[in-house]
This record gives structure tokens, C-alpha cells and sequence, in this order.
């Protein structure tokens, strides 16, 4: 995220949570394909702010397996 958004990484990373709450209070959204593609969008579009479009995805997806290596944290 600090390579992504330079000095606006701790905020960044905020918002990025901001986006996604609602989706990680559903239990078992690790296993829920409609879910998972719902913050995978979420994240491709503020991601986009900053990169294009293709490396946004990529980058949403590794943060959605990011996030369910870490579900517990």
C-alpha cells in the first residue's frame, strides 16, 4: 500500500477497510463467491484511483487473500 499511495498509505488502508466492513461481518464471506466478488469490485475502484484498471484487480485480489489469511487477526 505505501508503494500505491506514497504518503497516504494509513489512510488509504482505512478507507479500503471502510469500503469492504459490511462484507466482512458476513459469516463464512470467505466461502461466498458473491461476496468475495462484491470486494473485489469494491477494491478494484478505489484502487483505480491510482493504477490502471488490470493491475487494480490483481491487486484487490491479493488483498482479498490478504484479508482471508488474516480473518482472524
Amino acid at each position: 500500500m505505501k508503494l500505491i499511495f506514497d504518503g497516504d498509505a494509513e489512510d488509504a488502508t482505512r478507507t479500503l477497510f471502510d469500503l469492504v466492513r459490511g462484507e466482512l461481518n458476513i459469516v463464512g464471506w470467505e466461502e461466498k463467491s458473491m461476496v468475495q466478488k462484491d470486494i473485489e469490485n469494491k477494491l478494484t475502484r478505489f484502487l483505480t484511483t491510482k493504477m490502471l484498471r488490470p493491475e487494480a484487480k490483481l491487486k484487490a485480489l491479493e488483498l482479498i487473500d490478504v484479508l482471508k489469511r488474516n480473518k482472524d487477526a
